[in-house]
């Protein structure tokens, strides 16, 4: 059995990409949703859910965080794939803790090499159902 620490995070990496022209880059980022999912199992699943959607064996949803990342808009930058293709893309860490009495979370994003954090709302498995 292990026990967490009260200061424990687990950071989770996201990565946002849009096409040049695409008309919702400004609500994606003003309403980020992430769902967190946990698995209890002694080997993890390769894939969390199933082709239905479906949590796999051992695999629950822990809880649902919201953000607002529209201070990441000024970051945005034309950027070139592999093939040549052109888009948008941004990179943030939805941080959850886990080692307290109850979950919170936080939003970390980069701009200029700098770290910045924001507030997240996190909302337990037990008030989406």
């Amino acid at each position: 059995e292990t026990v967490l620490e009260d200061n424990f995070y687990h950071e989770l990496t996201y990565h946002l990409v849009w096409e040049p022209n695409s008309t919702t880059i400004w609500s994606d980022l003003c309403n980020r949703v992430v769902y967190v999912y946990i698995c209890d199992a002694l080997a993890a699943p390769l894939w969390i859910l199933d082709a239905q959607g479906n949590p796999m064996p051992g695999a629950r949803h822990l809880c649902t965080v919201t953000a607002n990342l529209s201070g990441l808009y000024s970051e945005l930058t034309l950027q070139y794939g592999l093939d040549g293709r052109q888009y948008y893309g941004i990179v943030y860490y939805v941080l959850v803790a886990l080692g307290g009495t109850e979950l919170s979370a936080r939003i970390r994003w980069y701009q200029g090499g700098v770290p910045y954090e924001g507030p997240a709302t996190i909302i337990p498995d037990a008030f989406t159902r």
